[in-house]
């Protein structure tokens, strides 16, 4: 009787091991489709034109280093009809062109229950006054993937081109190379942030969606997952309460459903879009 036991007791081992293994498998797939999402979204309203010039004073300022005053004529030249072409365009239009993005995943927190901890120890301090101990708690409560967008001046580009040209022309080369450094300089940054925790439950839906009626376990347990991030999104500010319950019971209703073996892709797909509709971007 013991041997069968333990025999048992290994069966269900290796099964719970096997199911988290896919659990943890859909989630990692799932964040990667969030990467994915947000850097598309970020990449696409970046100005290929533009970046294109942005590259190409920085050949030019190597070029100009090298001595090479003819090949550097050559693509200023280029660069003075780029720039015309993007004043046609867009003046009046646009001040400010993006050029590039660079994507961060910042995870302080991926616990809810911790998260609210920490909020409370954060809160506490805040009403003691004591705002360094509270500073790096704070910080700490994001769960967000960053964009850090660069953004250049359609005005200081042109106005740039024309010093450098004026400086070469009168042979001063270094002054050439100090003008386009300068606009280089001149390039602004600025940074938007997206909740992760809803982006995440959004694309783990996807994985319920298609197993729910051939491996509801599987569901069962991503859906668990898809909970955890929605109460995280609220506590760290993400949504407001009432979402938060308004989904987490729309949840509730499709487990009961798989479990008794009810099909609830048109319930999923619902509440995937009630989620898809809170992926705003936070600006910061």
């Amino acid at each position: 009787m013991l041997t069968l036991m333990f025999f048992a007791a290994q069966v269900q081992s290796g099964t719970d091991t096997l199911l988290s293994s896919r659990v943890q498998k859909a989630i990692a797939e799932s964040e990667k489709k969030t990467i994915e999402e947000i850097t598309g979204i970020e990449e696409g309203k970046i100005l290929q034109d533009a970046a294109r010039v942005v590259a190409g004073i920085r050949l030019l300022i190597r070029t100009l280093s090298y001595g090479d005053l003819e090949g550097a004529y050559a693509i200023l030249s280029q660069l003075d009809e780029q720039t015309d072409s993007l004043y046609q365009k867009y003046s009046g239009k646009v001040e400010n062109f993006p050029v590039n993005a660079v994507v961060a995943v910042v995870v302080g927190v991926e616990d809810p229950d911790r998260a609210e901890e920490m909020y409370q120890e954060a809160r506490k301090l805040i009403n003691e006054r004591k705002l360094p101990e509270a500073r790096p708690i704070v910080d700490a409560l994001r769960n967000e993937v960053v964009v850090t967008v660069s953004t250049v001046p359609l005005k200081v580009l042109k106005s740039s081109l024309d010093l450098a040209r004026s400086l070469m022309d009168r042979g001063n080369i270094q002054g050439a190379i100090d003008a386009l450094n300068l606009f280089l300089s001149s390039i602004e940054t600025y940074q938007v942030s997206y909740p992760k925790p809803l982006f995440d439950a959004s694309y783990i839906l996807d994985v319920v969606i298609n197993v729910h009626q051939k491996d509801p376990q599987l569901a069962l347990e991503l859906l668990k997952e898809v909970k955890k991030r929605i109460r995280l999104a609220y506590v760290l500010g993400y949504i407001d309460r009432s979402t938060m319950d308004s989904i987490l019971r729309g949840v509730d209703k499709i487990e009961e459903s798989i479990k008794g073996g009810k099909e609830q892709t048109s319930q999923l797909k619902s509440m995937q879009e009630k989620i898809k509709k809170e992926k705003k971007a936070l600006s910061r």
